[in-house]
């Protein structure tokens, strides 16, 4: 993209959360600012709404092949929606839908998780995280060097 440092096409920030779409992708967070029914004036208690809602995710998640615990950020929402990060559980419960969309071997999805895991920051402030946007280019970069890998094998040939 012109004007961009170094040549360089600017596809996102890592500051600041992003959706995507798709099975090939690693999802966010889902966002709280985007629901409609964030805040109710009524006097009702709405847990029962709430608890709805989250039965219906975690059924979700279940639908999608995952067993075990299910992560919470997995299932809940982000109040401001801005949050790039995901935890190492959520990252990790994803591996599976992200390798077969990509036809990728898990093991190989699982290892890019954990390479892009983040640690606390000085090792105590927050908690370990990974960053979507940047998880998502590493796979499509892992993708672009597995295709002009065969490429270059075919041509070998």
């Amino acid at each position: 993209m012109p004007g961009a440092p170094g040549g360089h096409r600017i596809v996102g920030s890592d500051l600041i959360g992003q959706g995507f779409a798709g099975p090939g992708y690693f999802h966010p967070r889902r966002s709280a600012a985007a629901c409609r029914r964030l805040v109710q004036l009524e006097s009702r208690s709405d847990i029962g709404d709430v608890a709805d809602t989250l039965r219906m995710r975690v059924e979700g998640a279940r639908v999608d092949g995952l067993e075990g615990p299910v992560p919470v950020d997995l299932v809940t929402a982000s109040g401001s929606g801005l949050d790039p990060h995901i935890s190492p559980a959520n990252a990790l419960a994803q591996v599976d839908r992200v390798a077969a969309a990509r036809n990728l071997p898990p093991a190989e999805v699982r290892a890019l998780v954990e390479r892009s895991l983040k640690q606390p920051t000085f090792g105590i402030l927050g908690e370990p995280h990974v960053n979507v946007l940047l998880l998502n280019r590493a796979l499509d970069h892992l993708a672009v060097n597995r295709q002009a890998g065969r490429m270059g094998a075919d041509t070998a040939l």
